[in-house]
């Protein structure tokens, strides 16, 4: 893992943060905490324009409860607020398993060092202080985020069928091993099986397969 200021931003990164969080960049759900009206809506109209569904809230407890209920993907959490502070917040947040893999971006005007590392290491993606940062430079953090998060999903592996011409080549020898006792003709439903063959990733290139016998018509595999 590494930390590193980026501007006014310290930056957490490990391997097991990528693709583990929900989310996707255009309309995710963002919650806003913030005991700071103007903050609030000034964060509220930005975010809102850039096309996310956005909530906001005035103190950490009810940024809690409103977490465990509304499940955002990503969190903007205050750090000096009423009622519970945003360390607070955050404990509980990454310690409920309905809202412990949202992103946490914390926003505040405390120039601590030591509160940064605190906030970095209870499960914050991201810090910001909020002087001298403008809503646009968070909305791109937020964008690169939720871009970051969002699993990629590999391809189904397709399979394919083919129909073995019985008495041709190693026809014969392939049934010594195999030890069908009709042939290549199902047990159970007598219809003629096929050979399918299912691409195998772990092979040195494209063109490795694993293979078995299969009747289309029970769906029986051999």
């Amino acid at each position: 893992m590494c930390q590193h200021l980026v501007g006014s931003a310290l930056c957490r990164r490990d391997a097991s943060f990528f693709g583990t969080k929900k989310g996707e960049a255009v309309g995710a759900k963002i919650l806003i905490v913030d005991d700071t009206q103007l903050v609030r809506m000034m964060y509220t109209d930005k975010l809102t324009a850039e096309g996310y569904e956005v909530e906001a809230v005035e103190d950490g407890w009810e940024g809690v409860q409103k977490a465990q209920s509304w499940l955002p993907d990503l969190i903007l959490l205050d750090m000096v607020m009423p009622k519970m502070n945003g360390l607070e917040a955050l404990k509980h947040l990454k310690a409920d398993p309905r809202t412990k893999d949202a992103i946490v971006i914390v926003l505040s005007n405390r120039d601590d060092d030591e509160d940064i590392k605190r906030g970095i290491a209870l499960g914050a993606d991201d810090y910001f202080r909020k002087v001298g940062t403008s809503p646009a430079q968070v909305a791109a953090k937020i964008k690169e985020l939720l871009y970051e998060s969002k699993p990629v999903e590999a391809p189904p592996a397709r399979a394919y069928r083919m129909v073995v011409r019985d008495r041709e080549h190693d026809a014969d020898e392939l049934l010594e091993h195999t030890g069908f006792p009709r042939r290549y003709w199902c047990q159970a439903c007598e219809e003629e099986m096929v050979l399918e063959m299912v691409p195998d990733p772990s092979g040195p290139s494209g063109h490795w397969f694993k293979a078995h016998f299969i009747c289309p018509k029970c769906g029986r595999e051999f």
